[in-house]
């Protein structure tokens, strides 16, 4: 490690502002410059950059009133694509992903996932790992429902191997907290045919069933395909960690790592600004803040923040913030899931308008 010029013991002892840098999205190279002017708080900028945060609770994805719609995606790069569902009624169809792996997360609302291993009931805080070729349907057991959908070509597993070959062996998924689907009664109606709705290179086609294809498995045994997380039971979650260490999921070549961040037990946490420093990253950061309904949490949660590569984010300490400690307080239960993708996203159409929208009824309310 080099250490060139005035560099602070700590970056709490120094006026200076502390800026980071890294590679490969926190897992390569990094260097921490300490710069005199905030790096992340330029004049004015093109707007076609960058960053953006939408309110997904404001999105109405077809699914919301159509029990035949598809959740409605807001980012994609091709190959890595995020979507917000708020399916009021049951699929009257099963779903069969072939391009890629999914993984829900689900922020409002209880969700049945009627899948080819039997059910898994889901609540708000867990992730659903589906991944591709499985036949699922979704069930929302209730009526206000808000679910974010992580869909990767590249094959999507748990962050394990990374932890072993990194002798974090404590920081993988403990296997007695994931939660499997049971063989059990589906909620399929009775009728002659059942659907298939299949995404094959973007493209939807449908097979059809003279049973229900969900409702026939009497058991399973072997590796668990599909599975449930709460987000509150990483056990990197809570710790003052790096998004390495913090890492859930990750794909084929890391394009995609999962992270969540929960504050650390203990109250409150003294720091310059409450938050990380300034930093520039060569993936691009999208950052989903959850809460409990009903937990006294204002400001971000339900925002899907979008923080592409190319930008500097400007971190907790701001120009003319003070320079004095700050108490952040952490005992809040508020999580943070995180998703580092490597290849530029694009907002959708869909998400240009949303975005729009926001901005013009935030410049009123103004």
């Amino acid at each position: 490690m080099y250490r060139i010029g005035n560099v602070p013991r700590q970056p709490r002892d120094t006026e200076l502002f502390q800026h980071m840098y890294t590679r490969k999205g926190f897992f390569g190279a990094y260097a921490n410059l300490y710069k005199t002017q905030s790096p992340g708080e330029p004049v004015r900028w093109d707007p076609r950059l960058g960053p953006a945060s939408i309110d997904v609770a404001a999105a109405r994805p077809p699914d919301l009133d159509d029990p035949d719609g598809q959740p409605l995606p807001l980012l994609t790069n091709g190959d890595i694509s995020v979507s917000i569902s708020r399916r009021r009624q049951p699929m009257r169809f099963c779903w069969r992903n072939v391009d890629a792996d999914e993984l829900y997360f689900i922020h409002r609302g209880r969700a049945r996932f009627e899948t080819e291993f039997g059910l898994l009931d889901a609540q708000p805080g867990d992730f659903v790992y589906l991944p591709r070729n499985v036949v699922y349907r979704l069930v929302p057991q209730s009526d206000d429902t808000l679910h974010l959908i992580l869909e990767t070509q590249s094959m999507l597993e748990t962050a394990d191997g990374y932890h072993r070959a990194h002798g974090e062996t404590s920081m993988g998924l403990d296997l007695s907290l994931i939660g499997v689907p049971e063989p059990g009664t589906t909620s399929a109606l009775d009728q002659a045919e059942h659907e298939v709705r299949l995404k094959v290179d973007g493209e939807l086609y449908s097979m059809f069933y003279d049973y229900d294809p969900v409702g026939v498995t009497a058991g399973w045994s072997g590796d668990p395909i599909v599975f449930k997380l709460s987000g509150w039971e990483v056990p990197a979650a809570r710790l003052p960690s790096t998004p390495p260490t913090a890492a859930i999921f990750m794909t084929d070549g890391s394009e995609a790592v999962v992270t969540v961040h929960t504050p650390p037990p203990g109250g409150l946490v003294a720091s310059r600004g409450g938050g990380p420093p300034a930093h520039t990253n060569d993936y691009d950061e999208l950052w989903f803040l959850h809460a409990p309904v009903g937990a006294p949490v204002s400001g971000g949660v339900g925002q899907l923040r979008w923080d592409p590569q190319g930008l500097t984010q400007a971190g907790a300490r701001r120009r003319g913030s003070t320079n004095g400690q700050t108490q952040r307080p952490t005992d809040v239960p508020v999580l943070n899931v995180n998703v580092d993708v490597r290849k530029r996203l694009r907002l959708t159409p869909a998400a240009e308008a949303l975005v729009r929208e926001q901005a013009v009824a935030a410049g009123a309310s103004a």
